[in-house]
């Protein structure tokens, strides 16, 4: 997984989702939360990447809507 995190090794040869799932997993064991902030996802560190993803859409579908309704 260090490999594909680095693109040394094919996209095709790994499934995203567990690369995306190891780097998660290296972010929280190492303490860095950054990611947090920088997507603004509510409800703070998660170690679950599917809820990550379910919150990182919901926090962009919400921005958005909320640019619609500006005038």
């Amino acid at each position: 997984m260090k490999l594909s995190l680095c693109n040394l090794i094919l996209e095709s040869a790994t499934e995203p989702r567990y690369v995306a799932d190891y780097l998660l997993y290296w972010l929280n064991r190492t303490g860095d939360y950054s990611y947090v902030s920088h997507f603004k996802i509510p409800g703070g560190p998660t170690d679950d990447i599917n809820k990550l993803l379910i919150r990182m859409c919901t926090a962009k579908w919400a921005s958005v809507v909320a640019m619609d309704d500006l005038p």
